[in-house]
């Protein structure tokens, strides 16, 4: 009887019959473009840092290293949201406080995102709401850039 083949077998394995289990394999976070952009951004800053050791490197400094390395074309910055965090008013002046998310996306679609805070005092009410968030907006975008460096490591 085990020649015919009509012989069912009752308890088969059930392995046979499973999807084979294919895990998938986590995309690089850079491409080839950006991580070779990234690294000569990182040289240039660090010579820059070097330059200026004891203050804070200006948000000029770093959008030009920023427009060298990427290219003018190669990087576009994005506000993602703005909030207010606190408001205070004295006699018609007013201390403003806001908190800003920057957005930095490269050519090849590599993104980092940081957030900003920016104040004002004693200034009237539309203008420093302006300064604030420009001040917001400025400290996100250095943020943002500053963060290139962590993304190669």
């Amino acid at each position: 009887m085990s020649d015919s083949p009509e012989e069912s077998i009752l308890f088969p394995n059930l392995s046979l019959f499973e999807e084979p289990k294919h895990e998938p394999e986590p995309e690089p976070r850079l491409g080839a473009w950006a991580r070779a952009k990234i690294g000569t951004f990182q040289s240039r800053l660090e010579a820059v840092k070097a330059r200026h050791r004891d203050r804070r490197t200006p948000t000029r400094l770093l959008v030009g290293l920023t427009n060298d390395a990427f290219g003018f074309n190669g990087w576009s910055s994005s506000i993602v949201d703005c909030d207010l965090v606190d408001e205070l008013s004295d006699q018609g002046m007013y201390i403003v406080r806001q908190k800003a998310v920057v957005r930095i996306t490269l050519m090849d679609g590599t993104y980092v995102e940081a957030a900003g805070t920016g104040i004002s005092e004693l200034l009237p009410r539309a203008v420093s709401y302006q300064v604030s968030k420009r001040m917001a907006v400025s400290n996100g975008l250095r943020n943002a850039i500053m963060l290139f460096a962590e993304l190669v490591q």
